[in-house]
């Protein structure tokens, strides 16, 4: 991946996801960002073909009063790999927190 040069606190790195960006630390993996999701309120009409929710939820979902489910502030972190791109939820450690080696990713080659 090509990083920004310029590293710098998790602080920053929170402005930077708020800002759309992805991040990584320099002491990660060479194929690991985090980014944070945008904010989103999935409808009643999308529910039922949302392939990311077991059936039993949708459906407990769709018998609430607004029918929908809102995604709020959260954070992802992916891993690149040649048997496929994963993403999970990313919550951060006190080593991370602390770290000083946050970077922008600029690319993925």
């Amino acid at each position: 991946m090509k990083l920004s040069a310029e590293k710098f606190n998790f602080g920053e790195a929170l402005e930077h996801l708020k800002n759309g960006l992805a991040v990584t630390r320099h002491a990660w993996e060479n194929n690991m960002f985090v980014v944070k999701q945008i904010n989103a309120d999935i409808d009643e009409k999308v529910i039922p073909h949302m392939t990311s929710l077991p059936q039993k939820v949708k459906e407990l979902i769709l018998q609430t009063e607004c029918k929908s489910i809102s995604y709020q502030q959260q954070c992802l972190i992916v891993q690149l790999t040649d048997n496929g791109n994963v993403a999970t939820n990313y919550i951060p450690n006190w080593i991370d927190i602390f770290a000083d080696d946050w970077a922008i990713v600029e690319d993925i080659v």
